[in-house]
């Protein structure tokens, strides 16, 4: 899934991992934007 496609928030478990890594570090934010997920353009995810 690409980012974009992200309709819900706060973010669910599955959307997490269905992210897909781009050409460079990412971060999805939730809700609220005082957290935030990272997906790196090797793919891993924090």
């Amino acid at each position: 899934m690409k980012r974009t496609e992200i309709k819900r928030t706060p973010l669910a478990e599955m959307v997490l991992r269905s992210l897909e890594p781009e050409s460079k570090l990412y971060r999805v934010r939730g809700g609220d934007n005082l957290l935030y997920f990272t997906v790196d353009s090797k793919g891993a995810k924090r």
